[in-house]
């Protein structure tokens, strides 16, 4: 009986903590996710993956952007990753590990923010809130519904990328953005239409194998003009 008892407490437990966990993950994909704060309204996404190499005054269209004074301010070497917006008044910052109040005062300043709760803060006309890896920064104004339509999927080796929504609310397209060591800068776009155009030209082209089809994902309006122009001199157009 008393090994029955034993048993059924162990199980128990045993529940309680993969519930505990699922419930966990399933808070941490959506506490501050991208896809939960950003949207239409916000026009265009600039997502910085590298922010030591990005210069801001580079990019011309966020010049105007309204938190564009706060995130010139930032620390660049604070955190890994930031989705900032071109209209709206709202920011994320993730880290590869969890924020703290030591890697916040590196972030702002120190003596900078005013503190409000274990997690909350305000730093000038901002509120802040930071959860594990994620720091989130808003005016009330912002309305913080995301779009959940699209991921924010792009090349790794970019130091940045800036997503554009259509009337829809869908992401249209997105531009891998390339901050070289000469001081050079390398743009490429990447849309549906083109990946749909690059699609039914490899399947109408004598050239368009599977072993093509599986670069979709890295095709390009520059890829697609040099291609089309290969093929063009191939058939002595």
């Amino acid at each position: 009986m008393l090994n029955r008892i034993v048993l059924a407490i162990i199980f128990l437990a045993s529940l309680s903590w993969i519930i505990y966990v699922a419930i966990d993950i399933s808070s941490e994909k959506n506490n501050y996710s991208p896809e939960s704060l950003f949207n239409s309204m916000d026009g265009e996404v600039l997502i910085v993956a590298r922010p030591w190499e990005v210069n801001f005054i580079d990019l011309e269209k966020f010049g105007d952007a309204p938190s564009y004074d706060l995130i010139t301010s930032l620390n660049d070497s604070a955190y890994n990753r930031g989705y900032f917006s071109q209209k709206r008044d709202h920011l994320l910052l993730v880290k590869d590990e969890n924020w703290s109040a030591a890697s916040i005062d590196l972030l702002f300043g120190k003596g900078k923010r005013n503190n409000l709760g274990s997690e909350e803060f305000k730093i000038g006309a901002y509120n802040g809130r930071f959860h594990k890896t994620k720091l989130y920064l808003w005016k009330t104004t912002v309305d913080n519904e995301g779009t959940k339509k699209s991921n924010f999927i792009f090349d790794k080796k970019a130091s940045a990328a800036i997503f554009r929504f259509s009337e829809a609310g869908k992401i249209n397209n997105h531009s891998d953005i390339y901050f070289k060591k000469d001081g050079k800068i390398k743009t490429r776009t990447l849309s549906k239409e083109i990946r749909f155009e690059m699609k039914l030209y490899l399947q109408e082209s004598q050239h368009g194998t599977l072993i093509h089809i599986n670069f979709l994902k890295e095709i390009t309006t520059q890829h697609w003009m040099k291609i089309s122009k290969m093929d063009r001199c191939r058939n002595g157009y």
